[in-house]
């Protein structure tokens, strides 16, 4: 778990440092945006000292074993500062919930100290031996080591926890609000990975509950990862997708539309491209498929007098066959004309995404039962 999931996170926290230094250098260079950049990049040394080659390649370049084990250690807690001072700057609520997160901050900061002196006085340190988070500790000086970090971990997490869901309910953007969710609820997870190594210090056996602990505290951090990232990069994946949902939706229409455009032209601006030209076009698919829908219903209500019953049902498919039959009655020179039936979408009105569905699911049903391809 962690050898996979780690070096994505790093991954992860290096594409979203580079995307917020961006921003950084572009200004305004506000503490927020300077704090968040100090996150990620603290996430990366963290993310990446977790890996047992990497450790070891840092310890063989500084020449001091265990290096890579207290940039690890004090690496996650600075990460943990960042995140309790940008959350607190950005929650306003009590000033007492303020001075807890302050005091929580200057108790971590403390706790760098006390690891950087336990480590200077603990010299038994192995390359690559990040992996001694992972395990009992042999000696007094790791054990102590351990017990700081592990509190210091706890204190944050907790502070994360609780700053995160207080925001989220505060919050107006919809996916920093997600986001802010995200983060609150994996610094709940990474909780019982610290549980789970208070009782390995303490030497108590787990058996399988400590693995599952370790995992769920792995899952935890990359919850966390996301829920600080996607803030910058969701609103452009909605925003893609609907772009895509409205050029099918467009394409979707078509075979209705030409056939309401062959029986009376006057209902398009323009006249129809190739099905193969716009296929490729995706440029204002929003408005072309607004257009169209309305393009749609302008063609259906000029399609009223031919109507023998009027489109007001609930069945799409009962709906694209009585078009069919008002399309065929309209080429029909014999058919008498009759101004008492009436185009409904359905039985009640709709808004034009509403339509929009609607007529989509029509178009379909009609293109099945009715529409032979000859307009491409």
């Amino acid at each position: 778990m962690i050898t996979v999931l780690f070096p994505v996170a790093a991954a992860i926290a290096g594409l979203s440092l580079a995307y917020k230094l961006g921003h950084l250098l572009r200004g305004p260079r506000t503490p927020a945006l300077a704090t968040l950049c100090l996150l990620f990049a603290s996430s990366i040394v963290v993310f990446a000292l977790t890996a047992p080659a990497v450790a070891a390649r840092v310890d063989d370049i500084i020449g001091v074993p265990g290096c890579a084990f207290i940039g690890r250690t004090v690496g996650s807690i600075i990460l943990l500062i960042s995140e309790q001072f940008l959350l607190t700057a950005w929650v306003s609520t009590t000033t007492r919930m303020r001075v807890a997160a302050r005091i929580a901050i200057a108790a971590e900061s403390v706790a760098v100290l006390t690891l950087l002196v336990l480590f200077f006085l603990d010299r038994h340190y192995t390359q690559g031996s990040t992996n001694a988070l992972y395990g009992t500790p042999t000696d007094g000086y790791k054990s102590a080591y351990m017990m700081v970090y592990i509190v210091a971990c706890i204190g944050g997490e907790l502070q994360i926890g609780t700053l995160g869901s207080t925001y989220a309910r505060r919050v107006g953007r919809l996916w920093l609000r997600r986001g802010l969710r995200l983060v609150s609820r994996g610094a709940y997870l990474t909780l019982v990975f610290a549980t789970v190594r208070v009782a390995m210090v303490l030497g108590v056996p787990l058996g399988p509950l400590g693995a599952i602990g370790l995992w769920l505290g792995s899952a935890g951090v990359m919850v966390k990862l996301i829920g600080w990232t996607i803030p910058s990069w969701a609103p452009s994946v909605e925003a893609a997708a609907s772009l895509v949902r409205s050029h099918r939706d467009h394409l979707r229409l078509r075979p209705l539309w030409i056939s309401l455009y062959r029986a009376n032209p006057d209902i398009a601006l323009d006249a129809p491209r190739t099905l193969f030209h716009e296929a490729l076009s995706l440029h204002d698919a929003d408005y072309s498929v607004h257009r169209r829908v309305i393009e749609i219903r302008d063609g259906l209500v000029a399609l009223t007098p031919y109507l023998d019953e009027p489109t007001e049902v609930d069945d799409p498919v009962l709906a694209a066959d009585r078009i069919a039959a008002g399309l065929r009655n309209r080429l029909s020179h014999s058919y008498a004309r009759s101004e008492q039936n009436g185009y409904h979408s359905c039985g009640a009105e709709r808004d034009l995404a509403g339509e929009r569905v609607w007529l989509t699911e029509v178009s379909r049903a009609f293109t099945r039962q009715h529409v032979r391809l000859k307009d491409s």
